[in-house]
């Protein structure tokens, strides 16, 4: 039988949740900084030219996309059904280095890891990996605090991360005035996706084929 949620019980969901976010938002805190110092010594080692970033969702996007995903039909029944309410994002500056620690990243973290790889139409690509920390660390005393908890770490490399970053100013923010025109905005996506394609990703990609020639 598909339970039948009525207003009443869905905005009681809703705050069941935040309630329990701000009770647990410091230890996510703490997890997730943890994880950022995990995965930043993993990078040295591995000898990557990288940034990373880490965050905790803020309470109002948490409240946005609990409502979101609630009107397409995906609802969430318990805070331990959200992955990313600790989120970090490691930017490479060679795609190499990215799918050399995307394999270092799951042997060391837990097997009950997910990963998605996103490629959009304008070419943007990232990997996203929902993990936690391994048996091993969890049977630390100074992990044992983050058993169950998970983390969305996205990986792209800086060109893609730019690229998103720009095209989300000038199509979502829409910061040159063009969201009232529709021929006008489908034209500059059109015209963005073909220099990404014909001089981003193909300067990227000669750029790794060189640096490949030079460690050999």
């Amino acid at each position: 039988m598909i339970p039948c949620y009525t207003p009443q019980t869905m905005e009681s969901n809703l705050e069941t949740i935040l309630n329990d976010f701000r009770e647990k938002r410091a230890l996510y805190e703490e997890f997730c900084l943890a994880m950022y110092k995990l995965l930043d010594s993993m990078l040295i080692t591995e000898g990557c030219k990288y940034q990373i970033f880490y965050r905790i969702k803020e309470l109002d996007k948490l409240e946005e996309k609990i409502l979101r995903k609630e009107a397409e039909g995906i609802r969430y029944e318990k805070l331990e059904d959200l992955e990313d309410l600790a989120g970090l994002r490691i930017l490479f500056y060679i795609e190499a280095d990215k799918n050399k620690f995307e394999k270092k990243l799951l042997t060391e973290l837990t097997n009950e890891v997910s990963v998605t790889h996103h490629k959009k139409i304008s070419g943007y690509e990232s990997t996203h990996v929902v993990a936690s920390f391994g048996e091993k660390r969890i049977s630390l005393s100074e992990y044992s605090k983050f058993k169950d908890l998970k983390c969305e770490i996205q990986l792209t490399s800086i060109l893609h991360h730019a690229w998103a970053e720009i095209e989300h100013d000038i199509i979502y923010k829409d910061t040159l005035g063009i969201k009232s025109d529709k021929h006008q905005r489908l034209y500059i996506k059109n015209a963005m996706q073909k220099i990404l394609t014909n001089y981003l990703i193909k300067a990227s990609t000669e750029l790794n084929n060189l640096i490949k020639k030079i460690k050999k």
